[in-house]
């Protein structure tokens, strides 16, 4: 299935066109929908069934995978995925109950039941409620205000849902406010209060998204939950004990990129249909494109469509490399002053010889599973050949390849990953499917190709290492947003140290902005604001 994303794509921020697509991911839901229910028409129950079973390609045309796992007749399917599984069809299995069920000592839900064709449904609705809200129905965190703390993977088959009071809801979600009454009500029944079902069409006819012409919120309501929010005076600096935080930049569009660029911020926005940074060079005139990577180096900025590569000098596209298109995985990567891409089992940067700029072979890369990031001094990356996953590092300056560095995640089936390289260590992050859970794969390893330390969290469990976007490293040291504020880690030894937390910067992070250090602090990069940062 050609240029084709996984469901799950479409509940990440800044997957898809805010205020644009969402008609598209309406077309998209009723497509499913007609899918579901012929299936279930010739009494075929998709049983194990998640976002990373249904690929969408251009056109916004599913298609349905993972066939294997369908259930009919005598034939019954039990595997499934935690996040997706009906509870009402689950028990918890508690070490004390079930100590054969939970040898790592943790509570787990397990299948009980058959699927059925409602929860079929109840699958599908978690899928749409991710997609348009940015977060899984039982996300957030559960803090209650007395009794015992459950643990995040249990929460489904407690119904401690995104609704409830004591929840927390993620900041990088789209506000519930901005979905109407009937459909919140509508997911709230399902999971909530346990309402099971076909799904009602009448509750994505109401999913009509639109942009408010006075203070830009999008929403599905009938009048505009953001001006009453907006009408108060925007804030422009914070003041705390252990925190200054001044706003730097704001834009209507979005922010797509930045970097720090002989100790100047440099960074690339998208705003009434252009592509620009913030000099005011022009690097595109063209519609926002999410699928589309950006990268600013110094005295060039790049960006790669599909599998061609460009790059922009002078406000003028001057070179054009095919490279190999991986989907999710980047093929290309910007160090401060040097470009490297994947193409034809190779890696590969640009050499400027009296002025003509042509390829330079690296490396030989295996091309499969591919993807790389850069540093000053190493490239990181990673490729496949059959079942075999090796990790590598090169020079930037080209050399000899290091590619005997074998992770332990390498057998769970990836969804995502990042990696941030500097001099001394590269951090890692592997977002996978470990069984029927989502787990995050953390390592720091060295250039000499070791494991230095390495941890396992779930995935979304708003901790540092709960999810892999975000972060900036420097040296032995990695800075990562989360909920609570701004989270610094080191390496004590073979492990990573304890976080140490900024909770004053609590108010103004979100899990899912950026960092990057530089001008004497920090920089918060949100998709419409710029922020500068000064901790102690």
């Amino acid at each position: 299935v050609a240029n084709a994303k996984t469901i799950w794509t479409y509940s990440q921020p800044a997957s898809y066109r805010r205020g644009i697509d969402e008609k598209n991911l309406i077309v998209l839901f009723k497509k499913m929908y007609e899918v579901i229910k012929r299936l279930h028409e010739k009494d075929i129950i998709l049983g194990d069934f998640n976002d990373l079973n249904v690929l969408v390609q251009t056109l916004w045309q599913p298609t349905f995978i993972d066939a294997d796992s369908y259930q009919f007749g005598k034939f019954i399917s039990k595997t499934f995925d935690e996040r997706f599984v009906d509870p009402l069809l689950c028990i918890l299995a508690t070490p004390t109950s079930h100590p054969a069920l939970c040898p790592d000592g943790k509570s787990h839900i397990v299948l009980s039941k058959p699927h059925t064709k409602e929860s079929d449904w109840y699958a599908f609705a978690t899928m749409i409620f991710q997609s348009i809200t940015w977060t899984h129905p039982y996300g957030g965190v559960y803090r209650p205000k007395s009794g015992i703390i459950v643990p995040h993977n249990v929460r489904p088959i407690q119904k401690i849902s995104v609704f409830h009071s004591d929840v927390f809801y993620p900041k990088k979600a789209l506000p519930l406010s901005v979905l109407s009454d009937d459909v919140l009500a509508y997911f709230d029944q399902i999971f909530t209060n346990g309402k099971r079902g076909i799904l009602d069409l009448n509750m994505l006819d109401n999913l009509r998204f639109t942009t408010c012409a006075n203070c830009g919120t999008i929403h599905a309501r009938a009048t505009c939950p953001g001006c009453k929010i907006s009408s108060k005076l925007p804030v422009t600096s914070i003041v705390k004990q252990k925190m200054n935080a001044t706003r730097v930049f704001t834009t209507k569009g979005n922010i797509i990129n930045f970097q720090m660029i002989d100790g100047q911020p440099v960074y690339l926005i998208h705003d009434n249909n252009v592509y620009r940074s913030n000099d005011g060079t022009i690097i595109l005139n063209e519609t926002y494109d999410p699928w589309k990577r950006f990268f600013i180096g110094k005295s060039f900025y790049a960006y790669v469509s599909g599998s061609k590569l460009s790059i922009v000098r002078n406000g003028v596209p001057v070179t054009t490399n095919y490279v190999i298109d991986e989907g999710n995985s980047p093929t290309v990567a910007v160090s401060n002053k040097k470009i490297f891409f994947i193409a034809n089992d190779g890696l590969y940067t640009e050499t400027n010889i009296l002025g003509q700029y042509s390829q330079k072979l690296i490396a030989n890369i295996i091309s499969g599973d591919t993807a790389i990031w850069a540093g000053e001094q190493w490239v990181f990356g990673r490729y496949r050949a059959g079942s075999i996953v090796r990790h590598f590092f090169v020079p930037t300056n080209g050399g000899v390849i290091n590619d005997n560095l074998i992770l332990s995640y390498r057998n769970h089936k990836v969804i995502d990953t990042q990696a941030y390289v500097t001099s001394t260590t590269v951090f890692y992050f592997a977002l996978v499917q470990d069984g029927v859970q989502r787990k995050v794969y953390a390592y720091a390893l060295s250039p000499e190709g070791k494991v230095i330390a390495e941890s396992i969290t779930d995935a979304d469990d708003a901790t540092w290492s709960g999810s892999i976007r975000g972060k900036y490293a420097s040296g032995n040291l990695l800075f990562s947003p989360t909920d609570e504020g701004i989270v610094r880690i080191g390496i004590d030894g073979n492990n990573f140290s304890a976080p140490t937390f900024f909770f004053d910067t609590k108010e103004i992070v979100g899990g899912e902005d950026m960092l990057y250090a530089g001008s004497g602090g920090m920089f918060l990069i949100k998709p419409k604001e710029l922020w500068h940062l000064k901790l102690t």
